[in-house]
């Protein structure tokens, strides 16, 4: 290793991510559901400090998850050690900014940061570690390298590997088909970046496993599930997702929750274009155009929240990046 470990910290950003609609389909035999939806990264972003270190690997930050081993950072971590070799460390340092457990991707958005980051402070050692015909690996990317360990993490953590090293080159965002579990990834046209993404968030968090589990009970072979099933994300070609683009955790969710509807509906009438549940929620979202926008600040929150108290809401106003 050379003075990478004497390199000043290296910070970066980590950046959320909304649904425009989601399809789940059946369980798969690995336990996880396929999906097919349209992934949108938007500019609400975590702020990551990495400061290299010979082999430990620090966490400094929130507490996030019961045993510090879950910690979606620790584990980015821990897979760029297997991949690339234990000798690089890291000490990771975390603001967080994108709410919990909201269905806007943060926890994987900081694991991708992370090994983005990783990857930069130690560009200059990585290829030293690979022969040039003994390692395998010699004739990859270091983004397809990534990607392979990213699609370990999470679901959607290769999107936001994909998004950062596939800056778009055109006048729009970074979005992406995604299938399978979310690891099959095709770049659309995103957003344009003059729109504006207002996020809600209730203050709660929603679980995945259990939204998964109850948005199983309406995808059987119903005359709703024939509704659902004609929604065709494969012929998105940007822009405004078009009203049939719905998401398939919104019935389940709005159910149990029906506090979300009712801000859906208001994100609606304050003049969004589109509004929906981004991922299994519980943030909703709604995209506006610049007057709109301004509008939706000023009338403040909705007053819907049944669930505590009304300061428990939080709002967010950004832009697809």
């Amino acid at each position: 290793m050379t003075n990478a470990i004497n390199q000043r910290t290296l910070k970066t950003y980590a950046y959320a991510k909304i649904n425009l609609g989601l399809r789940v389909w059946r369980r798969r035999s690995d336990g996880y559901h396929d999906v097919t939806t349209i992934l949108q990264r938007i500019s609400l972003c975590d702020l990551l400090a990495l400061t290299p270190r010979a082999k430990e690997v620090e966490y400094v930050g929130p507490e996030l998850t019961s045993e510090p081993a879950d910690n979606l950072c620790i584990r980015a971590a821990r897979a760029f050690q297997q991949c690339f070799g234990e000798e690089f460390g890291v000490r990771i340092e975390l603001n967080k900014n994108i709410p919990i457990g909201a269905g806007l991707g943060g926890g994987s958005s900081d694991a991708a940061a992370v090994m983005r980051g990783m990857a930069r402070l130690y560009e200059a050692e990585l290829p030293l570690i690979w022969g040039t015909n003994s390692d395998p690996r010699a004739s990859e990317s270091l983004t397809e390298i990534l990607l392979a360990a990213a699609a370990e993490l999470g679901s959607d953590v290769p999107f936001f590997i994909h998004a950062s090293m596939n800056r778009p080159k055109t006048n729009c965002s970074a979005a992406a088909l995604a299938e399978g579990r979310g690891e099959r990834l095709t770049p659309v046209k995103g957003l344009s970046p003059d729109l504006t993404i207002v996020i809600i968030f209730p203050g709660y968090e929603i679980s995945t496993a259990w939204a998964y589990q109850t948005v199983e009970e309406f995808l059987t072979f119903t005359e709703i599930d024939i509704i659902l099933i004609n929604r065709n994300f494969l012929q998105y070609e940007g822009g405004i997702p078009f009203l049939e683009m719905g998401n398939d955790f919104e019935k389940p969710v709005f159910k149990t929750y029906p506090e979300l509807a009712e801000a859906r509906q208001w994100l609606l009438q304050a003049g969004a274009l589109f509004a929906g549940l981004s991922g299994s929620g519980s943030a909703l979202y709604g995209v506006f155009d610049g007057e709109a926008a301004i509008r939706v600040q000023q009338l403040g929150l909705p007053a819907v929240d049944k669930r505590g108290a009304r300061q428990s809401w939080l709002s967010f106003v950004c832009r697809p990046f």
